[in-house]
């Protein structure tokens, strides 16, 4: 109870200090709403920064700066504010809202309405989006949220005596709840479109190890049944519709049609040891995230190739500090599609940020007793301006999924001494699952090289890169590096103490 009561109390003073003096840690707000502001740019370098979590908090390690060097908040609609390295911070820091009047604003020989808008931004789409193959140094956090919501095996009938309707009840309700998974990797990321490479410098995983795979506790139950009860020159077939395999008293093998079954099925080779693939895993949450970039073709966010799909509002002029921004709301004038806002630059009409979220639930698949359903696609792009055009600074996607299983699977005894399909006994369950997932990326680019086509395709990834595993969050061991301040959630996780 007093651990409880103290983690509420640091939360509440929105202050966090780890004992060096080199350490400046604050939460920025709105002054008006007194709201957190979260994702605001943290500045203190030509090619150094980092933005505030979603809860508005930042901690920026000073150690490497002179003394004459300052840091710099900036968010959208906000004046900046700007402090020396050695003054000292106030635990809350307050921006002031800012906005734009129209007749400040140099914009054109008349006042543009959204519809000319939106025509300028997909005609200079090309150029403020070129195609561009870089290198970039790169921070991304990744949270997942697995919610096990139903596990239920239902005996049909069943002519193993071992495999009874008590020994599936026992199964139903295994692995249920909610399970968790945050990963940090650093390191430098390779782009070209929506492929990426990444080469670590460092990565941290924190996984509930009480998350267990449903299919292996499964099959360890059925082992140890198998090893009690299996006769000489007998083992086991589990189909479940096309899916099959064997199983013998020893371990897994694939299914082998010379058994003389008619029936035809997938043949699976489980390797229990299984390979490393890590940064591969990282790579690929990477360019999920970069296909929701709107500038892409291909993109599901096709809210300016498709603009004559969407309904969009002008919502004022405002500022980031560096330019001039028109805010646009946009909405689809379907039930699918997205809603969300645009903040496009008054001069080149490039979009400077862009945050979105889905209407409805997106593509899903039901085959056979499987299917999965998009529920959320949802994020926030912020770009900033280079000699190339325009690149992103930060980068938060969120994918959301639900998946079920409704089918019957058999379990079969057969013999290699019987004749014919060398069946003797067999069990018919009824299986249902439905599990809920929600993955967030909050990645964070700065410094920016152009590489060639033959850098990209040369460099070669690390098959084998292990991350610190931890069992908590630990700020010592990115000391020195710009990251994201994790938030509370984050913070007060511990692996496998059900916290």
């Amino acid at each position: 109870m007093k651990r409880l009561l103290l983690f509420f109390f640091i939360g509440s003073i929105s202050f966090i200090a780890f004992g060096q003096d080199s350490i400046v840690s604050a939460k920025v707000r709105d002054l008006k709403t007194k709201k957190p502001i979260a994702y605001a740019t943290i500045q203190f370098g030509k090619n150094s920064g980092t933005i505030t979590n979603n809860e508005g908090l930042f901690t920026v390690d000073t150690s490497r700066m002179s003394n004459t060097d300052s840091i710099a908040i900036s968010s959208i609609g906000y004046e900046n504010y700007v402090f020396a390295k050695n003054k000292e911070v106030d635990s809350i820091i307050f921006l002031v809202p800012k906005v734009e009047e129209l007749d400040q604003v140099f914009l054109t020989s008349k006042e543009l309405d959204v519809d000319e808008i939106i025509d300028l931004v997909e005609e200079n789409l090309e150029k403020n989006f070129p195609s561009v193959i870089a290198k970039r140094k790169m921070f991304m956090r990744s949270s997942s949220t697995n919610h096990v919501q139903e596990v239920t095996f239902d005996l049909q009938n069943s002519t193993i005596p071992e495999f009874t309707k008590p020994f599936f009840d026992s199964l139903s309700g295994m692995g249920e709840g909610y399970y968790y998974k945050y990963e940090d990797i650093l390191g430098e990321a390779l782009l070209k479109g929506e492929r990426a490479k990444i080469d670590p410098i460092k990565a941290t995983s924190i996984t509930d190890e009480n998350a267990t795979d449903i299919s292996e506790d499964l099959i360890e139950e059925l082992k140890e049944i198998i090893k009690k009860r299996t006769k000489k020159d007998s083992y086991y077939k589990i189909k479940m519709g096309l899916i099959g395999f064997t199983v013998d008293n020893d371990d897994f093998k694939s299914d082998d049609s010379s058994t003389g079954d008619s029936s035809q099925g997938v043949k699976i080779s489980i390797n229990e040891e299984g390979s490393d693939i890590y940064i591969k895993d990282r790579a690929i949450d990477l360019k999920n995230a970069l296909k929701s970039n709107f500038a892409y073709a291909e993109s599901l966010l096709n809210v300016i190739e498709d603009n004559n799909k969407y309904k969009f509002i002008k919502d004022g002029i405002v500022s980031d500090g560096e330019m001039i921004l028109y805010r646009i709301k946009f909405d689809s004038k379907r039930r699918s599609g997205f809603k969300g806002e645009l903040y496009v630059n008054v001069e080149d009409f490039g979009v400077a940020r862009i945050v979105f979220k889905n209407k409805r639930k997106l593509e899903g698949l039901s085959l056979f007793g499987f299917g999965y359903k998009k529920f959320l696609y949802a994020g926030e792009w912020v770009y900033e301006r280079s000699a190339t055009g325009y690149i992103p600074s930060f980068i938060r996607f969120e994918e959301g999924m639900t998946a079920f299983v409704d089918r019957n699977f058999k379990i079969i005894e057969k013999n290699d001494n019987v004749s014919g399909r060398k069946r003797q006994n067999k069990t018919s369950v009824d299986l249902t699952v439905t599990t809920s997932s929600t993955d967030v990326h909050e990645i964070l680019f700065y410094d920016n090289k152009t590489i060639t086509a033959e850098a990209f395709d040369a460099f070669k990834v690390q098959e084998v890169y292990k991350p610190i595993v931890l069992d908590a969050y630990d700020a010592q061991i990115w000391s020195g590096y710009s990251i994201i301040e994790p938030n509370r959630a984050f913070k007060s996780f511990r692996a496998n103490s059900g916290e």
